[in-house]
């Protein structure tokens, strides 16, 4: 923020102009939000109503910058000289023709003024703008659970298959053991045996 080297008069004359300041009725409509609003010309009678007998006065300088956005500085000053700079925000108009120039540059100078000396010019929604595009980012989660396919049904190939695969996955140890016995002197074979039942009975 640009300022003269001393303000103390400046603020002085300041304080002065808020004891006397009175906040515009908001009577313009805007249609798109459905709300109403401050126009310029509002806000322009209730600055210059309380900067009588003040010292204050003020100019607007608008600023092209590039890209086709304009900005409009307030420049506040006071007869002993000090002054002080108030820089507004960038502004684009919709379309590049003199109606859409001239309304955002309308737009830009109300704006500029308001935050200057502190008029409420635009609607007061409680916050529910800000909650809104909050609400708009967080993306629902999808608490569906999803659809289960029923499966295929098997050809009897297929079925003969998965039966013999759920056998050697379960049994295999028991049939290679048989296998093993099988293949044993008979005597071997029936002590190898009773020694598995005897394993068996105490797992």
């Amino acid at each position: 923020m640009k300022t003269s080297e001393t303000r103390a008069e400046l603020f002085k004359a300041f304080a002065n102009f808020k004891k006397k300041l009175k906040q515009p009725l908001k009577d313009a409509n805007n249609p798109f939000f459905k709300s109403k609003y401050v126009p310029l010309e509002n806000v322009v009678q209730v600055v210059d109503e309380a900067m009588i007998d003040t010292g204050l006065s003020y100019i607007q300088e608008i600023e092209d910058l590039e890209e086709g956005y304009l900005r409009v500085d307030t420049i506040v000053l006071h007869e002993s000289g000090e002054y002080v700079v108030i820089k507004g925000s960038k502004v684009k108009p919709v379309k590049n023709d003199p109606q859409s120039a001239g309304s955002a540059t309308t737009y830009a100078r109300r704006y500029s003024l308001s935050t200057a000396f502190g008029i409420a010019s635009d609607p007061d929604d409680d916050g529910n703008g800000a909650s809104q595009q909050a609400k708009n980012n967080q993306q629902p989660k999808n608490t569906q659970q999803p659809k289960s396919h029923p499966k295929p049904e098997l050809t009897p190939e297929q079925k003969v298959t998965a039966n013999i695969e759920w056998v050697n996955k379960n049994y295999k140890p028991e049939i290679e053991l048989i296998k093993s016995w099988q293949s044993m002197a008979p005597d071997k074979a029936l002590k190898a045996i009773k020694e598995y039942a005897e394993a068996m009975k105490e797992a």
